[in-house]
């Protein structure tokens, strides 16, 4: 929703439309926060769940 108030987006379709066009921007991030869960797991000695 914060992303909408942000764009000024009026309807549904410019949300989804605009969050599309967002998503090869913020990739990154996701890879960056499964390589620290990864790491943390592995510190602590929890890799019987991989």
């Amino acid at each position: 929703m914060l992303f909408s108030v942000l764009k000024h987006f009026d309807s549904l379709r410019e949300v989804e439309i605009g969050m599309k066009a967002e998503v090869y921007k913020l990739h990154h991030l996701v890879l960056k926060m499964l390589c620290a869960v990864v790491h943390l797991l592995r510190e602590f000695g929890l890799r019987k769940f991989f």
